[in-house]
């Protein structure tokens, strides 16, 4: 039997390996939404959809903190939206690491497509050079960039916004990229807060966020935009006669 077991974990180990997919951890889904969330820190009812409770391990093993995520995009761009459930302090940062191939490694490029980032947003009052918008070249190596793109956080009980076009990641909906993500509050690297399972260090170990495909317009919308146009022409011939 044990022969048996090892050979099952070998062959799920090649399959794996096969497919480009690593992640041993959850697998998140971001939705097509139609509108965007105004980047502003601030979770505004309706922005965003369900969230996705996660209970992250500290890396010394001491401890577990809950954190609420949002994922979304609009088929330009990836949205992420963070309930710390943390308060603010100086060293208080929330991190997204993404894997945008999802090969398992990190091997990002200098200019667009960046392939691999980091993004990164101090609470309110923190320190500025926490600050991120970093390709990665490899796990220990994170070059900053300069981009449009920003982040924000609110106030008391902190919650963070970031944008990410998916052009930055080379990728498109229906894509899957790996993901990564801590809490740090304290400066002290052992306290981060992280998901479960995986470390930075370890992207073939992170989850997986699948970027769902924008719905094709159904029959019946795609009639109702015709009858629109047919009575709008209808009612402008009249009009002319």
């Amino acid at each position: 039997m044990r022969r048996l077991d090892v050979l099952l974990v070998s062959l799920v180990s090649i399959g794996c390996i096969l497919t480009g997919s690593f992640a041993l951890g959850e697998t998140y889904s971001a939705d097509y939404r139609g509108s965007s969330p105004i980047i502003d820190g601030i979770l505004s009812p309706g922005e965003w959809g369900a969230a996705f409770n996660i209970t992250m391990d500290r890396r010394d093993g001491d401890g577990e903190h809950n954190s609420d995520l949002y994922f979304q995009h609009d088929g330009t761009s990836l949205f992420m939206g963070v309930d710390s459930q943390w308060g603010s302090g100086g060293d208080v940062v929330w991190s997204f690491y993404i894997d945008g191939d999802h090969d398992g490694a990190l091997s990002g490029n200098l200019s667009s497509p960046y392939v691999d980032l980091n993004i990164a947003r101090p609470s309110p009052g923190g320190y500025s050079g926490y600050i991120a918008y970093n390709t990665m070249l490899s796990v220990n190596e994170d070059i900053k960039i300069s981009s449009g793109v920003s982040a924000s956080s609110g106030s008391t009980n902190v919650t963070y916004e970031f944008c990410v076009p998916l052009a930055d990641l080379d990728v498109t909906p229906g894509d899957s990229v790996g993901i990564f993500f801590s809490l740090g509050y304290d400066g002290v690297t052992e306290h981060l807060y992280e998901l479960p399972g995986a470390s930075r260090f370890t992207p073939q170990d992170w989850a997986v966020l699948n970027l769902q495909l924008v719905p094709e317009p159904s029959t019946f919308s795609l009639l109702g935009i015709a009858f629109i146009g047919l009575f709008g022409y209808a009612w402008r011939r009249k009009r002319a006669a």
